[in-house]
């Protein structure tokens, strides 16, 4: 997940289909990595289980991205 802490230039970004809800530190990870990251235009989660504490981490660090 190094990558993604240093990568701001992601334009398209696939992590379907993982069983990762339960991992509160990779979606802490892609918080960073949301808020950094201004050019996303892409971004795949479906399949993952996601819960709320998850889901909050992510719409938090999309406020900010005007390409979604």
């Amino acid at each position: 997940m190094l990558c993604l802490k240093i990568n701001n230039k992601v334009k398209s970004l696939n992590i379907s289909h993982n069983n990762i809800a339960s991992d509160i530190n990779f979606f802490k990870t892609i918080h960073k990595f949301l808020i950094y990251n201004k050019v996303l235009e892409v971004l795949n989660l479906s399949d993952c289980n996601i819960d709320e504490k998850s889901g909050e981490l992510i719409g938090k660090g999309l406020r900010g991205n005007m390409n979604l």
